[in-house]
């Protein structure tokens, strides 16, 4: 069943096929550093996020190489391309 509201999330209570279930509240965060990486994820920079022993919190870090173009022209990595996407998103 869904729960609505600003979060989205399921509601507790019986879920399908009368399984019990738990409210699931996802957030996530970026972080895109000179367009050459990127951490994306929703841990957070605590003890609860981090010691594993509470809460579920996965990060991804992703370095771009520092590879150039024979021409001297540099490509751009996954970093410079979300970078460039999350400000045309927001800024368009």
């Amino acid at each position: 069943r869904d729960g609505g509201g600003a979060s989205g999330a399921a509601g507790a209570g019986a879920g399908p096929r009368g399984y019990e279930t738990e409210q699931v509240y996802v957030h996530s965060k970026l972080m895109i550093v000179d367009g050459k990486a990127a951490l994306l994820g929703s841990a957070n920079i605590n003890d609860r996020s981090l010691l594993g022993n509470r809460d579920s919190e996965l990060n991804v870090l992703v370095e771009d190489k520092d590879d150039n173009e024979p021409t001297g022209a540099r490509t751009p990595g996954f970093s410079a391309t979300l970078l460039a996407q999350v400000l045309e998103e927001h800024l368009g």
